[in-house]
């Protein structure tokens, strides 16, 4: 585990976390948690529900952090992205029905990874 335990190097500077979003596309370098909505959307990421994309991420990585310290788990991307996959799918639930295909984007991006 990375010694600096801010927010910005929990949720994007510690070496797994910028694995994390380089895999999808993200170039989060100077990017800070404060201001990551303003960081440039890839591509490959739908436009519609694009904050909450953000926070799904987000929440995940820190849940890493988490499981790290608490059950000494060590971070692992193919966990990582089943366990992006599985949130997606409950997250879905609260989208309007015409917006739950982002979550099934969602859930392809991360099922390819």
């Amino acid at each position: 585990m990375d010694l600096e335990e801010s927010c910005d190097h929990i949720i994007l500077h510690c070496s797994f976390a910028s694995q994390v979003w380089n895999s999808l596309g993200f170039q989060t370098a100077d990017a800070t948690v404060k201001l990551l909505w303003t960081v440039a959307r890839p591509a490959t990421v739908p436009k519609r529900q694009f904050l909450a994309f953000l926070l799904l991420v987000s929440w995940l990585l820190w849940k890493q952090r988490n499981d790290l310290v608490f059950q000494h788990q060590q971070p692992n991307l193919p966990r990582f992205w089943i366990q992006c996959r599985d949130e997606a799918r409950l997250w879905s639930l609260r989208f309007k029905p015409e917006e739950q295909f982002v979550t099934d984007a969602w859930c392809a991006m991360f099922t390819s990874m």
